[in-house]
This record gives C-alpha cells, sequence and structure tokens, in this order.
C-alpha cells in the first residue's frame, strides 16, 4: 500500500491494524509503568511519564472500543516492543526508545488515517497521532535534561 492509496480499509484490514495499535499501547503501558520507576525522585519527569502511560491507556481503551464496534476478535497480546524498550540500559536511552515506537505508530496511523473509512474512527486516530507527536516532543524536551 503506498501513502497515496486512499481506497478506504475493509473492517477486516481495520480490525487489523486496530489491534496492532492496541498491542503497542499496551506495550507503551508496560513500559511507562517501569519508566515511571526511574524517575521517581524527580516529580516534573515522573509527571511527564504518568501523563504518557494515561494517554497509551485511554488509546488502548480507544482501541477495544472501536474493535468491539467492528465485531472484532480483540488482540490480548501486548506488543513486542515492551520487551525491547525494557532492556535498554539508561535513562536517557530508554526515552529515545520510547520515542522511536512512538514515532512508529504516529507514522502508521498518518500512513492510514486516510484509508480509515469512519469519520469518529479517523477523529479518534487524529487525536491519538496528535497526543503521540505531543508526547514524543515532551519526552526530547526531558531527555534534553538528562545531560
Amino acid at each position: 500500500m503506498t501513502t497515496s492509496d486512499c481506497t478506504p480499509m475493509s473492517d477486516a484490514e481495520l480490525a487489523e491494524f486496530l489491534n496492532t495499535l492496541l498491542e503497542c499501547e499496551r506495550a507503551g503501558v508496560k513500559v511507562l509503568g517501569e519508566y515511571e520507576k526511574d524517575f521517581a525522585d524527580e516529580a516534573d519527569a515522573r509527571a511527564l511519564i504518568v501523563e504518557s502511560r494515561h494517554d497509551e491507556g485511554r488509546y488502548c481503551r480507544l482501541m477495544f472500543g472501536y474493535l468491539q464496534e467492528l465485531g472484532a476478535d480483540i488482540s490480548r497480546a501486548t506488543g513486542g516492543f515492551a520487551d525491547k524498550a525494557l532492556a535498554v540500559p539508561g535513562r536517557a536511552e530508554r526515552l529515545a526508545f520510547l520515542n522511536r515506537g512512538q514515532g512508529w505508530v504516529a507514522r502508521e496511523i498518518e500512513r492510514v488515517l486516510p484509508r480509515v473509512p469512519y469519520a469518529h474512527m479517523r477523529d479518534g486516530l487524529r487525536e491519538m497521532l496528535d497526543t503521540h507527536r505531543a508526547n514524543i516532543g515532551k519526552c526530547e524536551a526531558l531527555i534534553g535534561t538528562l545531560g
């Protein structure tokens, strides 16, 4: 599929995509829950991590709801990103790895968005895309303070 392909997705294609996002967001919740411990003594940094984890959880619920709406099977898996991200040593390195994962999710949403056949799902995915981009920027700023 190319970026210029705007053929609406079938419900099956959409469900597959939403399940992928659900698995990614689950991984994000898990990873951020662990990364939060890295910043236990730094209130501002910890608050950013907690906010990002809450965003990931909110988008898990959104993907779950969309999948229910489609009558699709809902994946119970957590994306493989979690194990890789948890193995990264160093706070700055961990956050940079997290941002790469967030960036992948954002790029995938942006690539598929024109093909999502339901306006309310496009709106929700657009919000998710914008939130991921904002969180990437906040995380970059935090990385800059770690030296």
